[in-house]
């Protein structure tokens, strides 16, 4: 099976690695016991856009959810990366909020 090609700024793009992951992925499937989604499906819609953003597929980071919160924590290499991180998580359906626990390199003493 071969992925349809999009142009990027004149470069031929394959398998849906777009400039942000903001599509019809970022909708996280309702929880099966109410209308907000649950824990588990934050999380997973979550770690799903992380991997798919450009900035952020690359980071190691682990997420976890509680009651809606979001929290972010691992190592990564910049500020940007920080930032861009928590703008993801923060536009996926479900979170109330995001607590940032990551490091950058070099700014931390830990």
């Amino acid at each position: 099976m071969r992925a349809n090609p999009t142009s990027v700024q004149g470069l031929d793009v394959l398998g849906g690695f777009e400039p942000t992951s903001m599509d019809d992925s970022g909708l996280v499937q309702q929880s099966t016991t109410g209308a907000m989604p649950g824990d588990d499906e934050v999380r997973s819609a979550v770690v799903r856009e992380l991997r798919e953003d450009a900035m952020t597929t690359d980071l190691e980071l682990r997420v976890t959810v509680r009651d809606g919160e979001v929290i972010l924590r691992g190592m990564v290499a910049s500020l940007d990366e920080s930032e861009a991180a928590l703008e993801v998580a923060s536009r996926v359906e479900g979170v109330g909020s995001v607590e940032d626990q990551i490091d950058v390199a070099g700014l931390t003493d830990r």
